[in-house]
């Protein structure tokens, strides 16, 4: 069964130069001063809810195997590798090479004076400047040709500085050639929310649509902390779906990233709270089968939230566990009469005497509730109060040979198969139906009761706030008392009474002036029509 594993993928350990130690407490002179370190840090890596690492010393293997040990102390799945600076560009590109949790520091001591190149005249530190790691004589694309099976290889901040991706990193073929390489598993692209919407060569890149790299559809992109503290560790992680944190199931995971890979900056968690692990619709965990009349030992079988396929030979019980689902949880009444007639054949030759368990979990709340089936009383369920009642729990449980019947068209009528298949969605509908007698009543309650608490929750949110706000009014009452009692005072009456007389006089004088004007345009016309009268008599 798998699950979703936090997990950081390129982290320095106290042993890399650049690393910055908590405090002057920090002692790495010892034996016993690194295993000290190497809990305090898995503590930290803990305490960040982080559960799997890929150690990246640059050139460095020495702490791999104190790491591991701590890791197995905290529960902390530790994969030992290194990172390495390319020959190629204009500093190198980086990369990070890693094994599984099962191999040692010397396997990747090997790894470094082989497909690395490192050796007495390509030296692993710059001599003059130790803590400076030196660059591998081989181009990346050459690195990863060497590198053997038991070893994944993956690009860190590969638009970031030394990163695959960047021009002045390197370019042209050496980049086309390490980035379609089968032996590069991921690419850490940094947070790639930001640029899905961008046109750009880095947009179009991390939305995988540059046609001259058909390698990024089938390329996993990470997201890594790049963690040179106690507290940079799992500031930025990946989830990814293993059974249980192999280099294999790593493999698997970035050949099926789609489905098994998901970056810290994906928007369906991204400022929330939730998690891919985390369950919000129903389902069984477990069912188990005794005093069946084919087995005469018990048949378990544990389900997974998500998925699962049952596969097995002609015999294998596959039949039986979907039989038993049905007993528990479904109806054989509704069934096509061929699906029906072999169902209750089947009960009654595997199951006479049989008693089914079951453990299911209820949507939104996660509830768990344990539920029983034998013939004579059928499914009961105990709830978390004590009290038995028959199971209610809603689950449709469909087989193949019913599916086939529901599709099957019969020459009498041509329209039996839509409607032996539109059952399954009057089922559905029925099983939400809330009539006084039905399982879905309570559910119905439920619901209204959910909406009622969240109407009165969003209006007690508002109470609040206006609570909140009852200072602020109230300040501002006082200053609007005051500028009222201040705008009444004597003084600004005194102002007002002045105002009002010009503003009175201003009006008046207006009217005047226009009066006045008035009577000089009429007498200016009287006069011009007289001088016009006295010219024509003459």
């Amino acid at each position: 069964m798998s699950r979703w594993w936090k997990c950081d993928l390129q982290v320095a350990t106290p042993g890399e130069p650049r690393f910055r130690g908590p405090d002057t407490n920090w002692q790495l002179d010892t034996p016993d001063g690194h295993r000290a370190a190497a809990d305090r840090y898995m503590s930290a890596a803990a305490a960040a809810g982080v559960e799997v690492l890929v150690l990246a010393d640059h050139n460095g293997v020495d702490w791999v195997d104190v790491m591991i040990d701590a890791g197995d102390r905290h529960g902390i799945v530790v994969f030992p590798g290194f990172e390495v600076t390319s020959a190629t560009g204009s500093d190198g590109a980086h990369a990070i090479l890693f094994t599984g949790p099962d191999r040692t520091a010397d396997d990747l001591r090997q790894l470094l004076y082989t497909a690395c190149g490192f050796g007495p005249d390509h030296p692993r530190f710059n001599p003059s400047r130790p803590e400076e790691p030196a660059p591998s004589p081989n181009t990346l694309p050459q690195i990863l040709d060497l590198l053997p099976d038991g070893f994944l290889a993956l690009g860190p901040h590969v638009f970031g500085e030394n990163g695959l991706a960047r021009d002045k990193t390197v370019s042209s073929a050496l980049r086309w050639k390490a980035l379609h390489h089968d032996r590069l598993g991921a690419v850490d692209v940094g947070d790639g929310a930001d640029h899905e919407e961008a046109d750009t060569w880095r947009g179009k890149f991390i939305r995988r649509e540059l046609a001259d790299f058909p390698c990024l559809p089938n390329l996993a992109f990470v997201s890594t902390s790049d963690a040179y503290s106690l507290e940079e560790l799992g500031s930025r992680y990946t989830w990814i779906r293993m059974a249980v944190p192999t280099l294999e199931g790593m493999r698997q995971a970035f050949l099926d990233h789609g489905a098994r890979v998901i970056c810290d900056w994906d928007p369906r968690y991204r400022g929330t709270q939730n998690t891919p692990n985390t369950i919000s619709h129903g389902w069984v965990e477990q069912i188990t089968m005794t005093g069946l009349a084919t087995a005469p030992q018990p048949l378990a079988v544990a389900l997974d939230p998500r998925l699962t396929v049952i596969i097995g030979g002609r015999g294998a019980g596959k039949s039986t566990v979907v039989a038993a689902l049905r007993c528990m949880y479904g109806d054989v009444e509704s069934l096509p009469n061929q699906a029906r007639d072999e169902a209750r054949q089947f009960q009654a030759a595997v199951f006479p005497e049989a008693v089914i368990l079951a453990r299911h979990h209820l949507p939104h709340s996660g509830e768990t509730q344990t539920a029983t089936w034998t013939a004579g009383a059928g499914s009961r369920t105990v709830r978390t109060d004590g009290r038995e009642t028959p199971t209610d729990f809603k689950m449709r449980v469909i087989s193949q040979k019913e599916l086939f019947e529901r599709a099957a068209n019969t020459s009498e009528n041509p329209h039996a198969a839509s409607r032996n298949l539109l059952v399954l969605v009057d089922d559905a509908l029925a099983a939400g139906a809330t009539g006084p007698e039905t399982a879905g009543a309570f559910d119905a309650l439920v619901d209204e009761s959910r909406t009622a608490w969240v109407s009165a929750a969003r209006l007690h949110d508002a109470e609040q706030t206006a609570v909140a706000q009852r200072g602020q009014i109230s300040e501002r009452v006082l200053e609007l008392t005051r500028q009222v009692a201040a705008f009444d005072n004597e003084v600004n009456k005194s102002r007002r009474a002045r105002n009002d007389h010009w503003l009175a006089e201003a009006h008046w004088l207006d009217a005047v002036t226009g009066e006045t004007n008035q009577a000089i345009a009429d007498l200016s016309a009287d006069a011009e029509r007289h001088a016009g009268h006295a010219s024509g008599i003459s």
